[in-house]
């Protein structure tokens, strides 16, 4: 292993390349984001430094500094937020684990969440007494209910998707 500071911040450039390369951009850039949430995080000048400060010890340091940063998360960010910055950091890790550069793993328990929308839908009565009553409103507006109500629930079209159709669509 590279024993420099110096050498250590040009293995996390590298890994930094090789972490990014092949993701679907939105992937890409929601890592790019988390990483970089990080680096501001932390006192390094570049995100390679902060990446090489994290990766150039043992687990010990690098869980210290993991913990220290999840719990400056936990005081801004939901518990999905903070979950997945910390997946980031554990990936990084791991890909760095698997070209050899470290021989430890980054263990860091994820927080508790819990499900705060209801997804479950109306129902299909409800659905119908919803068609129902688009039928007997007659008019334009009862069609284009019938409509909206079947790209919602016929075609599982989410609520944002039918909100931007224009009557061009």
């Amino acid at each position: 292993m590279a024993a420099t500071r110096k050498a250590w911040i040009a293995i996390a450039k590298n890994l930094l390349e090789v972490f990014l390369a092949g993701q679907r951009p939105s992937t890409r850039k929601a890592y790019e984001a988390d990483l970089k949430a990080f680096w501001e995080h932390t006192n390094a000048e570049t995100l390679e430094e902060a990446i090489a400060d994290l990766i150039r010890g043992d687990s010990g340091n690098a869980l210290t500094q993991a913990t220290f940063y999840q719990g400056a998360l936990r005081n801004k960010y939901a518990p999905t937020t903070v979950n997945r910055r910390m997946a980031a950091l554990r990936s990084i890790t791991h890909l760095a684990r698997d070209l050899g550069k470290i021989t430890w793993r980054l263990r860091i328990a994820d927080l508790k969440t819990t499900p705060n929308r209801k997804t479950a839908g109306p129902g299909v009565a409800a659905i119908e007494r919803m068609m129902q009553a688009a039928h007997l409103e007659g008019g334009a507006q009862g069609p284009r209910d019938l409509a909206i109500i079947w790209l919602l629930y016929g075609l599982g079209l989410r609520r944002a998707e039918v909100a931007n159709i224009d009557r061009e669509h």
